[in-house]
């Protein structure tokens, strides 16, 4: 980790003001690509391009299907930001997927992902994604337009959140 020093003064209604106080910490940040199981949404069984995963699903070790249905898509099917597995939030219905992991209470964690949207989705070109964790969620947006599946556009995205718990429930939907 990085060591900081935080240096302080007090100064009392009078203008009396005390001796510089020093402090010393450090702080380590915890990539959280250590802490999520199975980022790249790869499922146990990978028997076609597309594979429509439904509320209770547990097909992607780490990932639970929460609501809805998303499609698990192979990089054979459409362009893979990283040539691993992607999901279309969207399968036969919007699609919600979570999962829990160990957490610092009052500790800031950062979730980097890339986002593109289904550019054969015949009802909308304007995508969103809201991500959340801890009470705290934020919407993503992506607009399909000129895009095709060997050139999906994926954007990098952040959502950074403080853990309020020992354990954190990460939900994309």
């Amino acid at each position: 980790g990085t060591t900081y020093t935080l240096t302080a003064r007090i100064t009392d209604a009078a203008g009396n003001q005390s001796a510089v106080s020093s402090n010393f910490f450090t702080v380590t940040e915890v990539p959280i690509g250590d802490l999520i199981q199975n980022g790249d949404f790869t499922p146990g069984v990978d028997a076609s391009d597309v594979i429509t995963l439904f509320a209770g699903s547990t097909a992607m070790a780490g990932w639970t299907v929460t609501a809805g249905s998303v499609d698990d898509i192979r990089p054979t099917y459409w362009q893979s930001p990283d040539g691993g597995h992607t999901l279309d939030m969207s399968g036969l219905s919007a699609g919600t997927i979570a999962q829990t992991f160990a957490t610092t209470v009052g500790t800031q964690y950062e979730v980097d992902f890339k986002l593109a949207g289904n550019p054969e989705d015949p009802t909308t070109k304007i995508h969103t994604l809201e991500v959340s964790a801890a009470g705290q969620s934020q919407d993503f947006t992506f607009n399909s337009t000129g895009y095709n599946r060997s050139n999906m556009g994926w954007q990098d995205e952040t959502f950074v959140f403080t853990a309020n718990s020992t354990a954190t429930t990460l939900q994309f939907a």
